[in-house]
């Protein structure tokens, strides 16, 4: 009998332990869950939190870099009047970081008319080729120890397909890249990613810059597709530039060129005959000392964010026209 009852009791005790162990479970169980919503709900609200804040200073990073845009804009207006654009203007200067708010502005602005147009291949009619403008360019690339023959792809890519195309231009196929040829000017030089023998080391040779797997060339300088008439502004050309506009012009004078400017920018075309005898009749047809389109590059950062905008703007007769608006 006592024995019975010893036994009844141990299985009590062991009944109790039991139920004691599962409750504690239990416990430790909610417990955990607590504290991992917890955490969670703590990780969701800094997540919320720095999205917020993001957005907040993405916002206020891109009205600051509108304003660099504007700001350009006016820089750019007070130099109507002048018949002369130069890199001794004020528009043309490095201009230092500027604090606005709680960011800054950085602005960058860009003669386009110091480059060559490439649109400018074919003449305003759309169908006739400039071969003056072809060997422009076939002396650029080859000053920049690139192939002269890499031109006729341009050709072939902005020239009308069908009965109105140039009989002598060279057709390239692109069906294993899955388009046709445009057929039409280019939007921006960057499209020659898309021309056949334009690789990357090709594109970079030009003056473009690494942008993700792609190459930017904002800031190249010698390249466009944005010009007037299609004259290069002998105050603001590169050195290579220059020297492409007759393969008589040697590094020497080309650098000549520049020493002059820097000292007193050309007012005139006319200006450049004693520095380049014999050859300065030949090159009239494309030169000026005036730009009419400009890049603007502004960026507004806030904090750990920033917003890029390159615009494009067209001066004219007292007022300034925005051409193109991209945000980045």
């Amino acid at each position: 009998m006592y024995r019975l009852l010893r036994k009844g009791m141990r299985k009590g005790y062991a009944h109790l332990q039991n139920e004691d162990g599962v409750a504690l479970l239990i416990t430790l169980l909610v417990v955990t869950l607590l504290v991992v919503m917890v955490l969670e709900f703590n990780y969701q609200a800094r997540v919320e939190t720095e999205i917020t804040a993001n957005f907040r200073d993405g916002t206020k990073a891109y009205y600051l870099a509108r304003s660099g845009v504007h700001f350009a804009a006016a820089l750019l207006k007070e130099d109507t009047e002048n018949t002369y654009d130069a890199l001794t203007e004020d528009w043309a200067q490095e201009i230092p970081p500027l604090p606005l708010g709680d960011g800054t502005i950085t602005l960058r602005i860009i003669d386009e008319e110091r480059k060559f147009d490439l649109n400018r291949l074919v003449q305003p009619n759309g169908i006739t080729i400039d071969r003056d403008r072809v060997t422009i360019l076939e002396n650029l690339f080859d000053i920049l120890d690139l192939d002269p023959r890499l031109v006729d792809p341009i050709l072939d890519w902005i020239t009308p397909a069908g009965d109105q195309r140039p009989s002598d231009i060279p057709t390239f196929d692109y069906g294993d890249r899955g388009y046709e040829s445009k057929h039409a000017p280019l939007d921006l030089v960057s499209e020659l990613q898309l021309i056949q023998g334009f690789s990357k080391e090709v594109l970079l040779r030009l003056g473009g810059k690494p942008l993700g797997e792609g190459v930017d060339f904002t800031l190249s300088d010698y390249l466009t597709t944005f010009s007037k008439e299609g004259k290069i502004n002998v105050n603001t050309a590169s050195k290579e530039v220059l020297q492409s506009l007759s393969a008589d012009i040697t590094e020497g004078m080309a650098e000549e060129i520049l020493l002059t400017r820097e000292e007193t920018p050309f007012e005139r075309i006319e200006a450049l005959q004693s520095l380049l005898p014999g050859i300065y009749e030949s090159i009239k047809p494309f030169i000026t000392v005036s730009s009419h389109y400009y890049t603007v590059v502004a960026t507004g950062t806030v904090g750990e964010i920033s917003k890029e905008i390159i615009a494009v703007l067209k001066k004219g007769d007292q007022q300034i026209e925005f051409v193109s608006w991209q945000v980045r």
